[in-house]
């Protein structure tokens, strides 16, 4: 109970911030510093690890490119609009909430297993996958070469090549207490800056933001649910990819979008409608996979 209260806390010390604080610092030390440390000590220690679980982020991810252009040609949706929701409803906050989410209502075992959904899905979907869909939603072109120079330039993909490497090698007493210390800002850093990019959503976003939800928080984790089934996948593995999948909308993936001139306003709605009402439906859906 004492963690929940803590991420209420964060969450609401950021809605308190808005206008004073600017949360741009606040996510470059947790992309940079603490999700790397995170890295290093729960890969490291992770014994689990699911391919079906990391490729159920690329599943959530894919089917969103396939249904959003579906649905806006029969509502009339603009490319500006059918972008926006793939890349924010299409990609699950995996860290910034999903982590605090799953400590609280898995514990701490759920890391070592989430660390490598986070990595190796939803990082290197908004590495890969996540330009080219901004790119051409927005009529511009990408670069091959941005998108290597922007993988190998990210901290934690290198973090968790390490951890991964150096699995036999037992890290110093000292520099694993150095690292859950670092590591253990990351949920309170993280929700602070996600509550001060929170906005009430305008009216005009109203309907898409409506329908995006409703794929992130309900069919998205149905979706997994069904895929890990199909693989045989049960237990921790299997909870822990269907909690990822029901996570709120990613926040860097609002952030391309807004970077790709793709509907800032429905952006903001959606982060700021799905991240507090993920609180509710993440806690229901982790009542139903126990």
């Amino acid at each position: 109970m004492s963690s929940l209260l803590v991420l209420a806390a964060c969450l609401l010390a950021g809605l308190g911030l808005r206008g004073r604080l600017d949360p741009a610092p606040l996510t470059l030390y947790v992309l940079h510093v603490a999700l790397p440390a995170l890295a290093l000590v729960e890969v490291h220690r992770a014994t689990t690890f699911s391919a079906w679980g990391v490729a159920s982020v690329w599943l959530v991810f894919l089917v969103a490119s396939l249904v959003f252009p579906l649905v806006g040609r029969l509502c009339g949706w603009d490319r500006a609009t059918v972008g926006c929701l793939i890349l924010t409803a299409g990609l699950s906050n995996t860290s910034f909430v999903g982590f605090p989410l799953l400590e609280v209502l898995v514990g701490p075992e759920a890391l070592p297993v989430a660390v490598p959904l986070d990595q190796l899905g939803s990082f290197l979907l908004v590495c890969t996958l996540a330009p080219i869909v901004g790119s051409r939603f927005a009529g511009q072109s990408f670069s091959p070469g941005g998108l290597v120079r922007r993988m190998v330039s990210f901290p934690a993909l290198w973090a968790v090549v390490i951890a991964l490497l150096l699995r036999d090698v037992a890290w110093p007493a000292p520099v694993e207490g150095a690292l859950g210390r670092i590591a253990a800002t990351l949920s309170p850093v993280a929700l602070v800056a996600v509550g001060a990019q929170l906005r009430w959503p305008p009216p005009t976003a109203a309907r898409p933001m409506a329908v995006g939800l409703l794929y992130k928080l309900a069919l998205a984790p149905l979706l997994v649910w069904a895929w890990m089934r199909a693989g045989g996948e049960t237990g921790l593995g299997a909870r822990v990819a269907v909690l990822e999948g029901a996570m709120a909308p990613m926040v860097t993936g609002a952030v391309l979008a807004q970077t790709y001139g793709l509907r800032p306003d429905l952006a903001g709605a959606l982060l700021g409608v799905g991240v507090p009402l993920s609180f509710l439906t993440v806690w229901v859906w982790s009542a139903l996979t126990i």
